[in-house]
């Protein structure tokens, strides 16, 4: 079992839940250029289109929740948006599918320049390859601005040298805000604001954009308005009846003792920054839950994901299709009563996701 140090994110003693050893935080330029050398480096500034040959969010299987840490075993394309990055026999970290060449995971499993790895998708036992199963190699990464090796910014983006190709077992995740677009998942160039207008006597939200001031504002069709449910909102605690499910191949309890290689998958409640900081203050750890940061978990404790899990997908069904919500960051210890796990949210970062991969 690889050792897991602890990330001091301010105050906080709170754990990542990776599987990878972890090196020494470095300048991300210089730790991408020895991690992929040989290949380009993707820098903030570069923007590239990567279009989208199928819809998102759509699982082709039915599921059923009964480890992850409480959960249960997944079935062949259940939750085809998720893949693993996997070093010399060794799944390191999960990740989430969002296009053809792109995956997002945990920044954290990306510091140690030492692990080569690929990515591998498809496929729900890690040792057993299938016929649905399909690898590529990451051409570069890089680390969400103001990463420091804690939580508030603890997400990557993976270009792959190769792409997947669409199956019912290997399919995208539809981000925060994505409409039913011609069956292509699209991310608008906006972030959430409503103003009512009336068009032809029909009233409708307008989108209205914050981070970029020359984005065209969009009208939003019927279908658009329900699929998105616009009315939430993750910066805002979640009513308790909002669940999500994560997924991954992590530990199944906090000391370690048993790990799986058969992909896990739990329903679990999601828990707003503001709550979220209650339970830690509760519990007696007064950790600093920044509002790029979500929770799930239930008060009992039994149900949260372990070491090996980080990077992974929380998501939510709307309207039939999945988004991402979250990406599995850490917590203290596993499952424990009151201290819910830790995940960062994505909406926080649409931003520069879009300014990055630009689709």
């Amino acid at each position: 079992r690889l050792l897991q140090e602890i990330a001091q994110d301010s105050k906080t003693d709170l754990r990542l839940h990776s599987s990878a050893v972890m090196a020494p935080l470095e300048a991300s330029e210089s730790y991408l250029a020895g991690l992929f050398e040989g290949h380009q480096l993707l820098h903030h500034s570069h923007k590239e289109t990567d279009q989208f040959s199928s819809p998102c969010g759509i699982r082709f299987l039915p599921t059923q929740f009964a480890r992850i840490v409480g959960g249960q075993t997944s079935k062949p394309g259940e939750i085809p948006w998720i893949a693993y990055l996997e070093s010399m026999g060794q799944t390191l970290c999960g990740a989430t599918i969002l296009s053809e060449r792109w995956v997002i995971t945990a920044a954290h499993c990306m510091m140690s320049p030492s692990n080569f790895f690929r990515v591998v998708a498809g496929q729900v036992d890690t040792q057993i390859p299938t016929p649905y199963t399909q690898f590529s190699i990451p051409l570069f990464a890089a680390r969400a601005p103001g990463f420091n090796g804690g939580f508030s910014s603890d997400i990557a983006l993976v270009r792959l040298a190769t792409p997947f190709r669409w199956s019912n077992y290997v399919q995208p995740i539809c981000l925060p805000y994505t409409p039913l677009d011609g069956g292509r998942g699209l991310v608008r160039p906006f972030k959430k604001g409503f103003r009512s207008k009336t068009f032809n006597n029909t009233t409708k939200r307008k989108i209205i954009s914050k981070e970029f001031s020359n984005a065209s504002n969009t009208i939003l069709s019927k279908q658009d308005e329900e699929l998105l449910d616009i009315d939430d909102d993750l910066t805002e605690d979640f009513p308790s009846a909002t669940k999500g499910i994560i997924a991954g191949w992590g530990w199944l309890d906090e000391q370690g003792t048993v790990k799986t290689t058969v992909l896990q998958q739990l329903e679990i409640p999601v828990i707003g920054p503001d709550e979220c900081r209650e339970w830690y203050k509760s519990g007696g750890y007064p950790a600093e839950i920044s509002d790029n940061l979500i929770c799930a978990g239930i008060p009992e404790g039994g149900k949260d994901a372990c070491l090996g899990d980080s990077g992974g997908p929380l998501v939510l069904e709307k309207h039939g299709r999945f988004e991402l919500a979250g990406v599995i960051a850490g917590g203290q210890g596993c499952a424990r009563p009151g201290l819910p796990g830790v995940y960062v949210n994505i909406e926080k970062f649409l931003p520069w996701i879009r300014s990055m991969i630009r689709f």
